[in-house]
């Protein structure tokens, strides 16, 4: 066989920091906004409230909460949000909403990207909210949705050829395929092309990326160039995938992975090789989990208490007792008992237990 079949969730490698649910002292309301072109401020020994033109600024015990033209910022006990656009950073301890390299896909930046899908005989089992293969399926649909117009993808599957037996072997580990070619990305195709494979055979990772390297090679001198690998196992077709990450590094390519479900020696391998790779690893166990969403290129996933979605234009993140909801009517956060709503042209700031100023 060429990989376990392992289940139980698994918390996302990453660098950030813990939720904590702490006591907020806090203190202030404001119902709107009465000085055209300048800020009205209420201060209570810490607390403070500041409303402007360009949003608010909120001060508490334990809590920030920012909104402007450049996103939403919240801290609150450790734990962190940013927003700005489709670009979403989540802090909290063990655990990451964004480990990706935003900046690489800035916009007017050439990105071509490939990913790799991991088809093998495992896929097919079972994982907390459905198969590995249709939550990695449901997942990368996502992913496809939120590239943006600077991204050309190319999409390789390896493990849909042969079976996972010794005989079929030699078909499995040769039968990696470019299901869509490097290009301008065609969301309905692409998902089309991934939504018909079948989890079969073993795992040909390092020949899936060398596969991937002479794609990207053909890329502009100046173009970012970029692998995603989503696999639920580690190699099995003889190669040295962690050693072929580091050659893609100095390559100038960098590799993300996610693990799909894998502990021990697979996810040890897998980590190794976004290290190598100079990107991020992402362990995930779940369909909850691998709620992926993307900026321009780098890879959000949800772990945990962490969600994070972005779509049609809006943002939503949950963290625990942080909630925040941006969209083109305006901004909602809630920060334990503190809420922000800058939504029908008013900005309105609660904190139990405290009287409203008047202005």
């Amino acid at each position: 066989m060429n990989e376990k079949n392992l289940t139980g969730k698994k918390k996302m490698e990453n660098k950030k920091g813990i939720m904590q649910t702490g006591v907020i002292v806090a203190i202030v309301a404001i119902l709107v906004l009465t000085l055209a072109g300048g800020y009205l401020v209420y201060r209570k020994n810490t607390p403070s409230v500041e409303v402007g033109p360009d949003g608010v600024a909120v001060k508490t015990n334990g809590v920030n909460v920012k909104t402007g033209s450049d996103g939403v910022q919240v801290d609150m006990n450790g734990v962190k949000v940013d927003t700005n656009g489709a670009n979403v950073d989540v802090q909290a301890q063990g655990t990451t909403g964004s480990g990706a390299d935003e900046k690489s896909g800035s916009a007017g930046s050439q990105v071509n990207s490939v990913l790799i899908f991991d088809a093998s005989g495992s896929m097919a089992g079972q994982a907390v909210g459905g198969t590995r293969i249709q939550i990695a399926k449901d997942a990368m649909t996502k992913y496809v949705d939120s590239l943006k117009d600077n991204v050309n993808l190319s999409v390789l599957a390896y493990g849909q050829r042969g079976d996972n037996t010794q005989a079929g072997k030699a078909v499995s580990c040769a039968g990696i395929d470019e299901i869509y070619y490097m290009g301008a990305v065609n969301a309905s195709l692409i998902k089309s092309k991934i939504n018909a494979l079948t989890p079969n055979g073993w795992t040909p990772i390092t020949d899936s990326l060398k596969k991937a390297e002479g794609i990207l090679q053909k890329s502009p001198a100046n173009a970012e160039k970029h692998i995603l690998l989503l696999s639920d196992g580690q190699e099995t077709c003889g190669g040295d995938p962690v050693a072929y990450a580091c050659q893609l590094k100095a390559a100038g390519i960098k590799v993300d992975v996610i693990g799909l479900d894998v502990t021990g020696t697979e996810a040890k391998q897998l980590t190794d090789i976004s290290k190598c790779g100079g990107g991020d690893y992402y362990s995930v166990g779940s369909a909850n989990d691998l709620n992926v969403v993307v900026g321009n290129m780098g890879v959000k996933v949800n772990t945990g208490n962490v969600k994070v979605d972005i779509s049609g234009g809006n943002t939503n993140v949950s963290t625990g007792n942080v909630n925040v909801n941006t969209s083109g009517s305006g901004t909602k956060v809630q920060a334990g008992g503190v809420k922000v709503d800058t939504t029908g042209g008013a900005t309105k700031v609660k904190v139990p237990g405290t009287a409203v100023p008047s202005y």
